[in-house]
């Protein structure tokens, strides 16, 4: 299939597809397909590693905020200043470690 999308000399237009910081570098439908089609195994553990070039394109976090749309798992890095204002908010709220330690403890009982 790779193989007849090259020789249709197809050319796709990546502004479609992606935000202008993370379009490919190439604009032959070959190539987007070829980026495309990049897996991650999960374990047992329900552990995931990323491809690097999915990393390279969306840029290095240790965190991720996971959410599910449409069927589909979407993993949205987080960054440093997301977790500060977090936790401005937190402070704003006036939400305390023992609020946090009694909430967590109150979701245990229940699960």
């Amino acid at each position: 299939m790779l193989a007849a999308l090259h020789g249709m000399g197809a050319a796709f237009e990546p502004h479609q597809c992606f935000p202008a910081a993370t379009q490919p570098e190439s604009t032959s439908l070959l190539h987007y397909v070829a980026e495309a089609i990049m897996l991650a195994k999960r374990t047992r553990k329900n552990q995931i590693t990323l491809p690097k070039a999915i990393v390279q394109r969306v840029g290095e976090a240790d965190d991720y905020d996971v959410t599910v749309q449409v069927g589909k798992i979407v993993l949205t890095p987080v960054r440093l200043q997301q977790a500060d204002a977090v936790r401005a908010k937190v402070e704003r709220l006036g939400i305390t470690q023992d609020d946090v330690d009694e909430a967590i403890a109150w979701a245990r009982k229940r699960a």
